[in-house]
């Protein structure tokens, strides 16, 4: 197991208004898990997690991110990390922390839940997929490294997301929808990434090259190419697309 730096104080002023009653604890875990182990803005949190209106610009889960003490100082603290890993560090925290003890337990308790759903779905032999592609920037161009998120067991890096996206745009390779155009400038730069091969069958960490291995795609055809836990070329979706 790696060693990580020390977890940064948690915040002692927040505002102390409270998360909405109506959120479950899995909801609150995803909240923590993608501001610990991603890079998600507040505002998609909201409408990807929480299922809150775009409006909402992030208000609900700044708010339980605030509650918890989290601030932007541990936004993707855990990126690289596995849940095991995240939780040995906070464990370590947790033990030398006075003040926000009972934080810091709340926070391995969101984590632990996140890293039981990890292990259900691995118990059934599910190897499932993160959509959202939503990961930390990073300048290493190393890809594969086992790393725990809630659905996908392998990271992804950004720098790769990046030069991908400047080589083939933000439109999907296989339908052609591009969100900025079809929703304006909020969804400017979204679209997934789609592994040509994918991580699960290489079981190590590889050297990608973004041009060669990786794809833009639309969540919709990206959904396609792994229905039912399989993984179609872009060439046979592509074909089922135009017909």
């Amino acid at each position: 197991m790696k060693s990580l730096p020390p977890f940064p104080d948690l915040n002692t002023t927040s505002i102390k208004s409270k998360p909405k009653s109506t959120y479950t604890e899995e909801q609150i875990a995803r909240v923590v898990e993608a501001w610990l182990f991603g890079n998600k803005s507040h505002q998609k949190i909201d409408v990807e997690i929480l299922d809150e209106d775009i409006s909402s610009r992030g208000h609900y889960s700044y708010i339980i991110l605030d509650f918890l003490g989290l601030k932007k100082e541990h936004k993707s603290f855990f990126a690289y990390s596995s849940h095991q890993e995240a939780l040995a560090n906070l464990e370590e925290k947790f033990a030398e922390e006075h003040e926000n003890k009972q934080k810091i337990k709340t926070i391995i308790k969101y984590i632990k839940i996140l890293s039981g759903l990890v292990a259900q779905l691995c118990g059934k032999g599910e190897r499932s997929f993160r959509l959202a592609e939503e990961v930390p920037d990073d300048q290493k161009l190393l890809e594969g490294s086992v790393c725990q998120v809630t659905i996908n067991s392998y990271e992804r890096n950004p720098e790769a997301r990046k030069l991908c996206i400047q080589h083939y745009g933000t439109s999907c390779c296989i339908c052609g929808f591009n969100f900025e155009k079809k929703f304006g400038s909020v969804a400017q730069g979204f679209i997934h990434v789609h592994h040509l091969k994918p991580l699960s069958e290489i079981q190590k960490e590889y050297e990608v090259d973004p041009i060669a291995d990786l794809r833009p795609v639309c969540p919709n055809c990206h959904a396609i190419i792994h229905l039912g836990g399989k993984t179609r070329s872009i060439e046979e979706v592509k074909s089922w697309c135009r017909n």
